[in-house]
């Protein structure tokens, strides 16, 4: 069984119980590179339940996505404005295929059963490197603020209260103090091929036209 959760949902006390009742043995949880040092509370509580399930498990944790850039992020790019308050620390970006190759590889394999997998891309990259590669593939100039009043505003625009900023702003600026992350290679010993370049993923996404102007 693979098990990832919809964002912000936490996992039924009674799920991974059922699951191995009803036959289930081997599990791989989709978890988050970030899920201690963010404090992602309800992931931590899906892992300690994946681990005492009975069943035989893996975690993968995987550092942002690529796709954040079309999905959260997307109008954000097409505004040309992005705040995330991690100021200039290098991000371990993972494209989603990789990812799903992985997992894949993973659910079939005896390999790495009861291991914590942390995936990222080839290299790290700060948010303003990222988007210099959108830059290039699409033309559009994204002008990236990493401050936490820059973020603060831009959530209370939204409509976000001020205590949930507060966490987030508390939980991000927590991930940025461990420095720049260091890519991890996991990606390429399980595939055993290079895992995607951001700068592959940005040219492709912007052919299927992502980032297009509705």
């Amino acid at each position: 069984m693979y098990a990832l959760l919809p964002d912000q949902t936490g996992m039924p006390e009674a799920f991974m119980r059922e699951a191995y009742r009803t036959g289930v043995r081997r599990v791989v949880l989709h978890s988050d590179r970030g899920v201690d040092v963010m404090n992602v509370t309800h992931l931590q509580e899906a892992e300690r339940q994946v681990r005492e399930s009975g069943c035989a498990w893996t975690i993968v944790r995987p550092d942002w996505f690529n796709q954040n850039f079309e999905t959260f992020f997307r109008q954000a790019v097409l505004d040309g404005r992005l705040c995330v308050p991690v100021g200039s620390t290098r991000q371990g970006f993972v494209d989603a295929d990789d990812i799903a190759a992985v997992t894949a590889q993973v659910l079939i394999s005896e390999d790495h059963i009861g291991q914590v997998l942390p995936l990222t891309g080839p290299r790290a990259l700060s948010f303003p490197e990222a988007l210099a590669h959108i830059q290039r593939a699409t033309g559009l100039a994204v002008h990236f603020d990493g401050t936490p009043g820059a973020y603060r505003e831009s959530l209370r625009a939204e409509g976000t209260p001020d205590e949930v900023i507060d966490t987030l702003i508390e939980n991000f600026s927590a991930a940025a103090a461990q420095g720049d992350a260091e890519p991890t290679g996991v990606v390429e010993k399980i595939l055993e091929r290079p895992g995607k370049d951001f700068g592959t993923y940005a040219a492709e996404a912007a052919a299927r036209g992502v980032w297009q102007q509705p």
